[in-house]
């Protein structure tokens, strides 16, 4: 009866051996597929920092000008339009 036990742990031993050793091999085959993509995200994440530091900063730059003359037209407006009402109220 021991032989079974000691059959069992050998065939479980094999099978979780075989296991281990195919997961190895997938994961190995699957890396050096992963490689070359691995170079084009690089790539294209080197081309949009390029692409950021080249365009968006500038654009962003232009909008906070434009956003800082609208405020400053916003108070002026709001300025000129209290003066006003308070000088016909005085009159």
């Amino acid at each position: 009866m021991s032989w079974y036990r000691d059959l069992i742990i050998i065939i479980g031993g094999s099978i979780a051996t075989l296991a281990l050793v195919l997961i190895t091999v997938m994961v190995f085959l699957l890396w050096r597929r992963m490689g070359p993509l691995i170079s084009s995200m690089d790539a294209t994440a080197k081309t949009m920092a390029e692409v950021s530091s080249q365009i968006v900063n500038p654009m962003a730059r232009i909008l906070a000008v434009f956003q800082i003359i609208t405020s400053v037209m916003d108070t002026a407006i709001k300025l000129f339009r209290d003066k006003g009402k308070e000088g016909e109220k005085h009159v």
